[in-house]
């Protein structure tokens, strides 16, 4: 446990709110990043031919595996 003296205390809130805040501004990113994809797409996916829609889910998926496997293996312990 932290021992935290009572003159640090607004620096460990104001720490804490910064955390936060990071981390809402790095989901935030990805969301409205994915948001702006699919809506694009969804918008337009009438208007691609079937050749274009083949590339259009070909790429999506290889992005998606691609970010997976950085995930899985920034995830894994170094040895």
């Amino acid at each position: 446990m932290i021992s935290v003296d009572s003159h640090s205390i607004p620096d460990v809130i104001l720490a804490v709110c910064f955390v936060f805040l990071v981390v809402a501004v790095f989901v935030a990113t990805f969301y409205f990043g994915g948001a702006y994809v699919f809506s694009t797409i969804k918008e337009r996916w009438h208007e691609y031919s079937t050749k274009h829609k083949i590339k259009v889910i070909t790429r999506l998926v290889v992005t998606t595996a691609v970010i997976t496997t950085l995930v899985i293996l920034s995830a894994q312990k170094l040895h």
